[in-house]
Parts: structure tokens; sequence; C-alpha cells
């Protein structure tokens, strides 16, 4: 069988799903079937090899970013993991794509075998992210910076327009909230807009009073198939304010982000779902339970059978010997 190249542009969003360091069923690794190419680079932009069919020379300036991990839909469970349990304890990390804000994401097992509505559930919460950024240098006047635009742990979403004149073309990133920083962040670090600002908290609403307001990635999962029972993203969406002058100064001003929203999405399982779980975990245990009554079954059958052949073996014993006394003898028959 001959292959042979593409004739279609060569992007980073090519997904290949059989990879070196392949994990299980729906695990891919961003990938563009090429060595290299840093087609979302500007520094790979910016050269002419590129311009003329796409493609980019590796050097110093140009790096792709590939990423491994499995597709947010598929929560690896027993079945679609590696058949083992290495997905069903404490400390257990599932490291997978989340798009199209995150280019992936790391959730860490903490709660194990917990009960809801009588089914079964692990619970993960977020461990590290990877914004979506390219590794761009900034030591060309077509580089934009340490990852091209976005500040650390934070995502360049484009622009906001509005007829307002002041709001025309407003730059808008994206974060989690209050630019918390997970710990061990694997996104490309550049300045932190957490540094610049003073971050306070809302009130005057019930939702901005809730000292008990949950900002936490996570989600619910079904140990054996890896079914997605919840599941909770929290952003916050930041305006961004270029750097201005100092009118007695004369000096300029840093760039800032200033939080503008807070985005909470989150879906739960329906009832009859939940449901369908339940059956799901309790077939296991149903199996097991008919299996040990086979087997059950199977011994008192084994010995009802030699009983039955050990007491058969006695009354043949039995009348084998009671014949032997009945047959005359030769010197009874002459007499």
């Amino acid at each position: 069988m001959a292959l042979s190249a593409t004739t279609y542009p060569v992007t980073e969003q090519y997904r290949a799903s059989f990879v070196e360091d392949w994990m299980g069923l729906y695990y891919f690794k961003m990938s563009n079937g090429m060595e290299y190419n840093c087609a979302f680079d500007p520094d790979c932009t910016a050269q002419d090899e590129f311009k003329a069919n796409g493609t980019c020379t590796p050097d110093d300036k140009c790096h792709p970013n590939y990423a491994a991990g499995f597709d947010v839909k598929y929560v690896p469970g027993t079945l679609n993991g590696h058949g083992t349990n290495d997905y069903h304890k404490v400390g257990a990390i599932d490291k997978m794509f989340v798009s199209p804000v995150f280019s992936t994401a790391e959730m860490k097992l903490t709660k194990k075998d917990q009960d809801y509505n009588g089914a079964t559930i692990d619970v993960w919460d977020l461990a590290d992210l990877a914004f979506r950024n390219e590794n761009c240098d900034g030591s060309e006047d077509d580089s934009r910076g340490i990852d091209c635009d976005s500040p650390y742990l934070t995502l360049n979403l484009g622009t906001f327009s509005s007829p307002k004149p002041n709001l025309v073309r407003t730059p808008i990133f994206a974060s989690l909230p209050h630019f918390y920083q997970v710990e061990g962040s694997s996104s490309i670090k550049n300045w932190y807009p957490g540094d610049r600002v003073e971050i306070k908290s809302c009130s005057g609403s019930e939702e901005c009073d809730d000292a008990d307001r949950d900002f936490n990635c996570e989600m619910w999962t079904e140990p054996i198939t890896g079914a997605l029972l919840k599941g909770a993203l929290k952003l916050q969406m930041n305006v961004m304010m270029p750097s201005v002058a100092d009118t007695q100064s004369g000096k300029l001003s840093d760039e800032v982000l200033i939080p503008a929203v807070w985005v909470d999405e989150h879906q739960l399982a329906y009832p009859y779902q939940i449901d369908s779980i339940k059956q799901l975990q309790g077939a296991p245990g149903l199996f097991e339970l008919v299996m040990w009554l086979g087997i059950g079954f199977g011994i008192v059958f084994l010995l009802c059978a030699g009983a039955l052949f050990y007491f058969g073996w006695r009354r043949r014993r039995a009348l084998r010997d009671l014949m032997l006394q009945k047959k005359p003898s030769g010197a009874t028959e002459l007499l």
C-alpha cells in the first residue's frame, strides 16, 4: 500500500490516535503528520518558506507545541483505559484535551467510590493546565512575546466589538477565576496578570456575597466506563487595558487585565442516566452472585454424585457378598 502526502494545508489541529505514548481508547496527540510545523507561530509565518508552502524550518525561533491526552468527552475508566484500576485510585492523573479554551488539562482523582444517589462515582479536580499558546521567543520583530500575545495562565480570545466607540475591538482574555494559579502549571510563563491588579470580591448580590462559592473546575466519573456524570468549568473573562502615559512623569504604565465576567459552565447527568449507571454497576455484582451460586450448585452436584457413587459401590459390594453366601459349594451338593 502506498502513502501519499496530503494536498491540503497542514495545520496543528490534526489529531492522530496512533502515537508512541498511546494510553488507551480515545487517546490523541496534537500533531500535523510532520516533524516540525509552527503554523500558528508568528516567527514561523514570517518565514518565506511558510509563505510559499505552509511549512517551517525548525530553529531557535520556531518550536511546535505538541500535546497528548484523552478526549475530554471520553474520560478513561477500567474499560477504555488500561483495562486495570490505574484510573481508579486516589492520585491518578487524567491528561486530556479541553477545547477551545485550553490546550490540555490534567485532572487528579481526589476522592474515589463516593456515593451519589446510589451510584458510585470518582471525583476529579483540576491539577494542571496548558493554555493553547505557541512558544514564541520574542527575538524577532514578527514575534509578539514569550508566548505570543497571552500572559501567563491566560488565553487571548480575540476582540469584542461594540457599537460604543470606547468599546470597539476590546481585547478579551480568559483565565481561571481570581487568576488562580494551578500548582505546577505547564503553561508557558510570561508576565502574570495577578501581580498587576488587586482583586476584590464583589458585593451586593446573593452570588457575590456567597462566601462558599465554588470556583473549582471538577468532574465526576463512573469508574468502570469512565462516563462523565458531572462537569464544571469556571472561567474569568478579562478586559485588557493597554499602556497609558503618566501625565506627570510621562512614563508608560504596564498593561493590565481587568476582570469583567465570571463564566460558570456545568452539566449534571439526568436521573434516568444515573439509574442506568446504577444498573450497570449492579450487573457485576449480579454476575458474581450467579457465578458463586453456580459454583455452589456445582459443588453440591459433585458431592451428590460422590455420595451416589459411594452408596452404589457399597450396595453392589453387599449384593456380591450376599450372592457368595447363597452359592452352594460342591461338597454340599454331594451330600
